[in-house]
């Protein structure tokens, strides 16, 4: 009678033993589950606030460079600035140019590091980022000359987004002629 005791106490303990091992697993199972989708969440939470600053903190700047530039936007503009162009602007406009180029370099950084979605980031600014990339490319080849690379990720995004040769002046446009 005692030896039955013993073996039904060592069934009931190996039966607990193996149902905490199954608990044990299940939670490590769980938690990861849950920590890639928090992942997940924040990168899309993150993606929103990235595409949100484009209107709401980037609105005042982009006013000002359109007044200036209205051609920024169209898909064969008719007056590129020259570099000649870009010595003779005041400082506000610069400032103005600065602001929108680190914008650009903000969601080319989080792009090139996967911190936000990049299918969202392709389909809605990348177009924007190298039509403007190249629109200035005089500014930032006068900046670059000043001062070195100022926005090295967006170089580097913009030269993978539509290849090397876009990132070279345009001799044409160079003189203001």
């Amino acid at each position: 009678m005692p030896e039955e005791k013993y073996s039904l106490q060592k069934l009931i303990l190996l039966y607990v033993q193996t149902v905490a091992i199954l608990i044990g697993v299940l939670s490590v199972v769980v938690g990861w589950l849950s920590f890639r989708d928090q992942s997940e969440w924040n990168r899309w939470n993150h993606t929103s606030d990235l595409l949100g600053k484009f209107n709401s903190e980037l609105n005042p700047h982009l006013e000002q460079i359109m007044s200036k530039w209205p051609d920024v936007n169209d898909t064969v503009p008719k007056n590129v600035p020259s570099i000649k162009d870009f010595d003779k602007l005041d400082v506000p406009m610069q400032l103005h140019l600065a602001a929108v180029f680190n914008y650009f370099e903000d969601v080319a950084f989080n792009w090139e590091h996967k911190l936000a979605d990049r299918e969202s980031i392709e389909s809605s600014l990348i177009p924007i980022i190298v039509r403007w990339h190249r629109y200035f490319r005089n500014f930032l080849e006068a900046a670059q000359n000043k001062t070195g690379d100022l926005w090295p990720p967006l170089t580097k995004a913009v030269r993978e987004w539509e290849g090397e040769e876009s990132l070279k002046p345009n001799p044409e446009k160079r003189d203001g002629k």
